[in-house]
């Protein structure tokens, strides 16, 4: 038995599932979100409402097309072509309407290139209003609909996303990369403090972030968030 933490249905689109049948044809991975708060959540960061950025460079010479060409792709019917490849070809749609990988050279190349042939998308998607029928889109490979099913559940169970602030943090620039240093220094001497010295050790560590610039990046993040919240 073991356990390891991907994205949700990685073990799929990215074969180490198929992988791990073809050594032993016995082996399950099951899903599991063990990971609780006090409060008996299971938080977890999603994707903003904006998703990505995506950037086009003010010096291209096609700055419009590459724009038209984002419009383009958000289209419904190449969203599907993009995603799946053609269908006949790559893909078939079942009886609900989603669409399921064949077992043909063109659908392997597009299972595991699909995210960046539809750069505005991480996941499949078939509907823009039925949530459940996107997650079930993401089972493409009928082997495992139930892993792949079970998997992007848990992976939006007490999902959050993170508050937006556009308001600089100026501290944050100042010490971001004293703290970035730092937090290292902090994991190795926890990970390795003796078990009867580990709070004081963790404790000890905190107390010298804080006084590094952690404190005053912690206030002024505090006072940004205040700030973009009351307007």
């Amino acid at each position: 038995m073991g356990a390891g933490t991907p994205n949700t249905n990685e073990p799929v689109y990215n074969g180490y599932y198929a992988n791990l049948l073809a050594n032993n044809p016995d082996a399950v991975l099951e899903v599991i979100d063990p990971f609780t708060t006090a409060d008996g959540r299971r938080p977890k960061p999603m994707y903003e409402p904006i998703g990505m950025y995506l950037m086009v460079p003010a010096s291209s010479k096609n700055a419009v097309a590459a724009v038209k060409y984002l419009d383009w792709m958000a289209e419904m019917q190449n969203i599907m072509v993009l995603q799946n490849g053609l269908e006949g070809v790559s893909y078939e749609l079942s009886e609900d309407g989603l669409p399921v990988l064949l077992d043909t050279p063109e659908a392997t190349n597009w299972l595991y290139n699909y995210y960046d042939y539809c750069i505005i998308l991480n996941g499949k998607y078939v509907s823009t209003d039925d949530m459940n029928k996107n997650i079930a889109a993401n089972a493409f490979d009928l082997r495992f609909k139930d892993f792949t099913i079970k998997s992007i559940q848990a992976g939006i169970n007490d999902g959050y996303v993170i508050p937006r602030v556009d308001i600089p943090v100026e501290a944050e620039l100042k010490y971001a990369k004293i703290l970035e240093d730092f937090e290292k220094e902090m994991l190795a001497k926890s990970v390795t403090a003796k078990p009867d010295q580990f709070d004081k050790v963790y404790d000890d560590l905190v107390k010298e972030y804080l006084a590094k610039g952690g404190q005053t990046v912690m206030d002024e993040k505090y006072q940004a968030y205040d700030e973009f919240y009351k307007n």
